[in-house]
């Protein structure tokens, strides 16, 4: 998998978590400075990855407490 399809692999769980498409864009923002992905460095990528993951990871647990 490519650094886009695991980029659109996780915004579609972002999505089916609740995330709206300006969240997920933020969190683009928040990792590297800008919400457009295309042409960014690998590095920039695995910034956006970790940063994706670490969202997933918090909606994920928020969820499985919820009553």
């Amino acid at each position: 998998m490519n650094d886009l399809e695991r980029i659109a692999s996780l915004e579609k769980q972002l999505s089916d978590l609740g995330y709206r498409s300006y969240q997920i864009d933020e969190i683009y923002r928040e990792a590297v400075g800008t919400s457009i992905i295309a042409g960014l460095s690998h590095e920039q990528y695995q910034s956006i990855t970790e940063a994706m993951q670490e969202y997933i990871a918090f909606a994920s647990k928020c969820l499985s407490r919820t009553p």
